[in-house]
């Protein structure tokens, strides 16, 4: 004798949820990649600002959980930087400095906590790229 196909259906009902995960089973992972390195400012490496400004890249970096991204992030803190030669770094504190750059935003400039967190510069003269003198910045 059949059976009915509608006696079939609690044991295919058993069978999804059985294969269905759990809620303690999901992970969330964002790869936000690795962080940036930010320097503090020094003549030695990039140059005196008054005449050297114009060869830095503003950029903008995002900064979340004690680091600093280059990509943005969700919740995070937008930062105006600057970028020479592979190297990101905070802008000169001079007073001076204010408003010379019409390419930066001042509105996103770093705040007090930010000039804490900045990796002070390698070695004097270093150019943080490819040297054509002795120890001399390029």
């Amino acid at each position: 004798m059949r059976k009915p196909w509608i006696a079939t259906l609690p044991l295919l009902g058993a069978l999804l949820l059985a294969a269905a995960p759990a809620s303690a089973q999901v992970r969330v992972s964002v790869n936000l990649g690795p962080p940036a390195a930010v320097y503090s400012y020094t003549p030695e490496a990039y140059g005196d600002w008054n005449t050297s400004y114009t060869q830095w890249q503003p950029a903008t970096l995002y900064y979340s959980d004690g680091h600093y991204y280059p990509r943005p992030v969700r919740n995070a803190r937008v930062v105006q930087v600057y970028r020479y030669r592979n190297a990101y770094f905070f802008p000169p504190r001079d007073k001076g400095w204010d408003n010379k750059d019409k390419r930066y935003n001042y509105s996103h400039r770093p705040l007090d906590d930010d000039w804490g967190r900045a990796m002070p510069p390698k070695a004097k003269g270093h150019a943080y790229g490819k040297s054509k003198g002795k120890g001399k910045p390029n």
